[in-house]
């Protein structure tokens, strides 16, 4: 239950863009939307780049106030609020509202932008130069197919399952992709494991390797167990160990 805030500043400090990453399922209004809509996520980060631009109205404000039109919102003079998905395999919102009505939507999302606020204006940059270093590898784990028509769904051999892990590091920041819905003790673990103290796991990064269960979750035939595509005993591992490898690269 915690949102990590990553906060870019230019060289006079002024924020130029915040990366958020939560772990949640970004489905708040279901399947029965039928709307094109951010859900959450896109509600988060409105609300975020909002906030800014109103303190940005407020310092222009020795006459009438100024008012950017939206496409100078971004990239001008507002800033950037990049949403990232955490390890939100398992992790569905605290509530849910199917259909077309945003107003719960707008409710959580405002919730969660003030806290990434919050964080946001409690960070201070202390370098003006970054290192940045990245790497990619690949690891395969032995896969399976349930069949949901059978009760219970009996699983068969399927063909193996790559997952693709990323690392980028920000200075001492890692930011930890995983081609995949992560759940969440996977992140937790690789915590534990991490030589750095700030470690974001960032999911459905590059590629789309399914519903990626931590080891214990395996017990319970969920519907996230169902239709992943891995069988139990090589993705949490192969995952952390990967990560952790290339993070003593760094």
């Amino acid at each position: 239950k915690t949102v990590t805030v990553v906060r870019f500043e230019d060289l006079s400090g002024k924020p130029i863009a915040v990366l958020i990453n939560y772990a949640v399922h970004s489905v708040i209004m279901g399947s029965k939307n039928y709307q094109i809509t951010g859900d959450l996520a896109g509600a988060t980060s409105r609300f975020v780049e909002t906030h800014y631009l109103g303190e940005i109205e407020s310092r222009n404000d020795s006459g009438p106030r100024l008012r950017l039109p939206p496409q100078e919102r971004v990239g001008g003079s507002g800033i950037v609020a990049l949403w990232t998905s955490g390890a939100a395999g398992d992790q569905n919102p605290t509530a849910m509202e199917p259909g077309e009505d945003f107003s719960l939507v707008n409710a959580l999302g405002q919730m969660l932008g003030e806290q990434v606020v919050r964080v946001s204006s409690g960070i201070h940059a202390s370098m003006s130069d970054a290192r940045l270093w990245g790497i990619q590898q690949v690891v395969t784990c032995p896969g399976r197919r349930f069949d949901r028509t059978k009760q219970p769904p009996q699983a068969t051999d399927a063909d193996p399952v790559n997952i693709r892990l990323s690392l980028l590091m920000l200075n001492n920041i890692a930011v930890a992709g995983v081609s995949g819905e992560v759940f969440t003790l996977i992140h937790q673990h690789l915590d534990e494991r991490s030589p750095f103290r700030n470690t974001i796991m960032l999911t459905h990064t590059n590629g789309s390797s399914g519903y990626i269960p931590d080891e214990t979750a395996f017990d319970h035939l969920s519907y996230e167990i169902t239709t992943s595509h891995l069988k139990p005993g090589c993705a949490e591992s192969a995952i952390i160990n990967g990560l952790a490898d290339m993070m003593n690269r760094y």
